[in-house]
């Protein structure tokens, strides 16, 4: 693969954007997805890539191991608030700090 220009890589960058965002829009499942608040074409296509449809999973759980990143800065976050704090505050505290980011 030949080096590109900064421009070069923005323009291609742009161009998937493009595409990302036109196929989430014409695909149902993933117009559904981003019916949900935070998710976005992206998390839409990926989690449709990841998943399919969702029919070869019995209950949501399967697919929350699946797709489950503990080691992003917020699952950390909440993996030591749940050490030293009841689950129930923890999951209000990470829906207060989900809502400030909004």
């Amino acid at each position: 693969m030949e080096a590109c220009g900064g421009a070069q890589v923005n323009e291609r960058v742009a161009g998937l954007d493009t595409e990302i965002r036109t196929n989430a829009r014409h695909d149902a499942d993933m117009r559904r997805l981003m019916e949900i608040p935070g998710v976005g074409p992206t998390i839409a296509t990926a989690l449709v890539a990841a998943i399919g449809d969702g029919s070869s999973f019995h209950r949501a759980r399967t697919v929350l191991h699946l797709v489950r990143d503990r080691s992003t800065p917020l699952a950390r976050w909440v993996d030591a608030l749940k050490a030293r704090a009841h689950a129930n505050v923890a999951g209000v505290a990470m829906a207060n700090k989900l809502a400030r980011k909004l």
